[in-house]
């Protein structure tokens, strides 16, 4: 049932309907995913801001986190985002894949990959 809830869920929020009531069209976003096994740390997220070019304010470059299917219930709204892997009730050793949803032209930086990946850096 969790898994038709995010089926559903992310259907609609990759549909011309999210698109026109969020602001974002779907020829806007991109999708960067990063894997690995849990190491009882959390994965950070550097959340660059930018001009929002329908509102001319401000906006963040991500816009929506997945850890192994399930959406983060946190807003991803600031300077920074952290995934906190407890609140998925992961256990050391488990496999992680992080999805990241955001804006395309845009730049976010994960600070700390090789958490998922047992200290060591992949870049």
């Amino acid at each position: 049932m969790n898994r038709l809830k995010y089926s559903v869920f992310v259907c609609f929020a990759m549909t011309g309907l999210y698109g026109k009531a969020g602001g974002i069209s779907t020829q806007t976003l991109d999708t960067a995913v990063y894997s690995g096994t849990y190491s009882e740390k959390n994965l950070l997220f550097q959340n660059v801001l930018f001009q929002n070019d329908y509102s001319k304010g401000y906006t963040t470059c991500i816009t929506m986190v997945i850890v192994n299917g399930k959406a983060m219930s946190e807003a991803v709204t600031g300077k920074s985002v952290e995934v906190d892997f407890k609140k998925f009730n992961l256990k050391k050793g488990d496999k992680v894949i992080v999805k990241v949803i955001h804006k395309k032209n845009c730049t976010f930086k994960c600070l700390n990959e090789e958490v998922l990946h047992n200290g060591k850096s992949l870049r």
